[in-house]
């Protein structure tokens, strides 16, 4: 039996995580991922340290500091993943599109569709739809966002967005595109409708 093992372990994990603010920026600019432990609560001001230190950090801190950012649920870090939305590191980018995709805070549905418009990546604007679906975009904003969508996926998104903010034709739309999706579509399209 190795309880014993695991018992002694135990105070090594919890010193290991970080508890200041100091702590949390170093672990981030080692690219520790024990930030990223949902155990450990972000400390008070993580965001506007991260948003002063963004520009120094490169590669896999830059995306431990996105993820990071996405589990402090203030409006000003919603404000700081909106800028790493267009980063020219796909992880970055993509860390925060789903760090908005899930936050409890948001930046304007407005401000989301704008920096939407900008994302080559349609996986990535699919994030943004549904971030935008959830920050309580105009909903007629949100319908020339669809009608400008080229992308069947991302548009599917952002018809799930729609759907979120009362829209009837792109409920009946989602609808009718379950009933006809293939295999491989459904789970996806499922995913949509319990958004």
């Amino acid at each position: 039996m190795r309880v014993p093992g695991l018992l002694f372990a135990l105070p090594l994990l919890l010193a290991a995580q970080p508890a200041t603010l100091e702590e949390w920026l170093a672990a981030i600019g080692r690219a520790d991922r024990a930030v990223l432990s949902k155990s450990v609560a972000p400390p008070p001001g993580l965001a506007a340290a991260l948003a002063s230190r963004l520009p120094a950090l490169k590669g896999q801190p830059r995306v431990v500091a996105a993820q990071a950012l996405a589990r402090v649920e203030s409006a000003e870090a919603a404000s700081v993943l909106l800028t790493l939305v267009d980063d020219p590191d796909l992880n970055v980018a993509a860390s925060a599109t789903r760090g908005l995709r899930d936050a409890a805070a948001l930046p304007s549905g407005t401000s989301i569709l704008a920096r939407l418009l900008k994302v080559q990546d349609p996986t990535l604007r699919s994030h943004l739809y549904l971030a935008a679906g959830r920050a309580r975009t105009p909903l007629e904003d949100l319908r020339r966002a669809i009608a400008a969508e080229s992308n069947p996926e991302a548009r599917d998104a952002a018809v799930a967005a729609a759907v979120r903010l009362g829209g009837a034709p792109e409920r009946d739309r989602l609808a009718a595109s379950l009933r006809s999706a293939k295999a491989d579509q459904l789970v996806r399209l499922l995913d949509l409708v319990k958004y």
